[in-house]
């Protein structure tokens, strides 16, 4: 179990780097062109194999811990049983990061080919992924507030704002005129946010311990989800004005 989880880790890994190269092109090239459909396609694959990945590594954190995090010899059993307990209070953390990148990669795909035609949206198996990450969101949430994490509770809050809002968006009566658009750019930011963060945290976690100590340490977790939530939402009022009040059926 361990050997899988090392080889997991590292198509996790890889897969995750390669996205992350790829994530700016698509933001500067002209849209719709050639080069942003093509990187674009390619970036969310990329981001969807990440997030399936992380999935397995979270599944073997919770249910065989002491698989993946071996304990030394000389731990007392009750040692050992924190180490399990902490291995999977993490495991948690990356569901919620996990279900992120899957949900989001999955809509902004769906919504550039169902467009003003939710009903691609609304089929149940394109609903397990954003109402996973709202369960893993309020459980990850129950987590934060009875360890006083602001860790968890800002990435609650941002699993659930994004959870709920694609939900809302399969099933809400009217679409504004083009919103299937912003759909799109909302679910790739989406799915930034969690692979920056897991870059800062994992990827260059030496970095961050040199450049932060003590409580600025949480900096290079929340930074990229504050960022990208407030990037969101600036962006949805602002392709809202542009777009007008007209609206579109379904």
């Amino acid at each position: 179990m361990t050997t899988l989880y090392q080889y997991t880790l590292w198509l996790h890994a890889s897969a995750g780097m390669l996205g992350l190269a790829l994530f700016w092109i698509p933001i500067i090239v002209k849209k719709g062109s050639k080069n942003h459909k093509r990187i674009g396609r390619w970036y969310l694959n990329l981001m969807m194999a990440t997030g399936l990945t992380g999935l397995l590594m979270a599944l073997m954190m919770f249910f065989v811990p002491l698989a993946v995090s071996p304990p030394p010899a000389n731990l007392s059993p009750e040692q050992i049983s924190e180490l399990a307990a902490s291995t999977q209070q993490r495991a948690a953390f990356f569901f919620l990061l996990a279900f992120l990148l899957i949900a989001s990669a999955q809509r902004a795909t769906l919504a550039l080919v169902a467009k003003a035609d939710r009903q691609l949206l609304q089929r149940p198996i394109h609903l397990v992924a954003p109402t996973l990450l709202v369960i893993s969101a309020v459980y990850l949430a129950w987590l934060g507030l009875a360890d006083s994490s602001v860790l968890y509770l800002v990435f609650a809050g941002l699993g659930l704002f994004i959870g709920t809002g694609q939900l809302w968006y399969a099933f809400k009566p009217t679409l504004e005129r083009g919103e299937w658009l912003l759909e799109h750019i909302r679910s790739t930011l989406g799915s930034g946010i969690a692979a920056h963060t897991a870059f800062f945290v994992f990827g260059a976690a030496s970095v961050m311990e040199e450049l932060f100590s003590g409580q600025m340490m949480l900096l290079p977790w929340i930074l990229p989800g504050v960022v990208g939530g407030t990037a969101i939402a600036l962006l949805t009022q602002s392709y809202k004005r542009r777009l007008g009040s007209s609206r579109s059926t379904r």
